[in-house]
């Protein structure tokens, strides 16, 4: 079932619009405006591709329960949340989603790049910045910020998975040594393998005594969408421009 869907980017794309015919806008100011638009556009369309995989299986089913665009506060600590699946057996699946145009390396180290005109560029992992998503939404868990599920009396603790979700036409390059890699990262039309594979692989008659009635699961992943907390951004004052304009008009009346 799907229980949230992405904010809507359209205001922060005609605030941004709006700027670059801001009359204090320098050129330099302009060509930074130009590249933050692209880059919301490019994450939008990362994650609507993602999120199109995700609700084709799991959108319509009793079993799961769907959220995207979650933003989180908690402790101090903020976690923004492209996808979050949760199933009957109190799975959920924090998915990171990237849209890399000529793909991701992985070394050995776990450390990564991504490619721009065939070269590569370093970046932050994915993997660990999904890592703290998962430590913000677990300590609000923990903090019973949100209603546990419950079977026969028992609380349940969620179990938290990690999915790095990249795009299709991307190009995977990962080392041979094992790693968060081997089924930490799949590309959107391999969501649903990677994690039949992952219960497939853990498959034990002792998961069953998890599983909670659908109408359980879906009030505890309503809890967690209830933890949404939307950010408006200041685009004015990011890229240092006015919201008025208030040079004094000159007065060319005669006395």
């Amino acid at each position: 079932m799907l229980l949230k869907q992405a904010d809507d980017k359209a205001n922060d794309f005609e605030t941004l619009k709006a700027l670059l015919i801001h009359p204090a806008a320098s050129a330099d100011t302009k060509r930074k405006i130009e590249q933050e638009i692209r880059n919301i556009a490019f994450g939008v369309k990362g994650e609507k591709d993602a999120a199109y995989e995700i609700d084709f299986h799991y959108g319509s089913s009793k079993n799961w329960a769907v959220i995207h665009d979650l933003r989180l506060e908690h402790g101090g600590r903020v976690a923004q949340i492209d996808h979050l699946l949760v199933n009957r057996f109190v799975d959920v699946w924090v998915c990171e989603s990237k849209r890399f145009a000529e793909g991701i390396a992985i070394n050995e180290q776990g450390e990564c790049s991504m490619f721009r005109n065939g070269r590569p560029q370093g970046i932050g992992s994915p993997h660990e910045q999904n890592a703290k998503h998962i430590a913000v939404i677990k300590a609000a868990c923990d903090s019973a910020a949100v209603e546990l599920p419950t079977r026969l009396g028992f609380s349940i603790k969620p179990d938290f998975r990690s999915l790095v979700v990249v795009s299709k036409n991307a190009r995977v390059m990962r080392p041979r040594a094992k790693g968060w890699w081997d089924d930490g990262i799949a590309k959107a039309d391999q969501v649903k393998q990677r994690i039949d594979q992952a219960f497939e692989s853990e498959a034990n008659p002792l998961v069953m005594a998890r599983v909670v009635a659908s109408e359980t699961m879906e009030t505890f992943a309503r809890g967690l969408a209830k933890l949404h907390r939307p950010v408006t951004f200041d685009w004015h004052a990011r890229f240092g421009l006015p919201k008025e304009n208030n040079h004094p008009i000159a007065d060319n009346t005669a006395a």
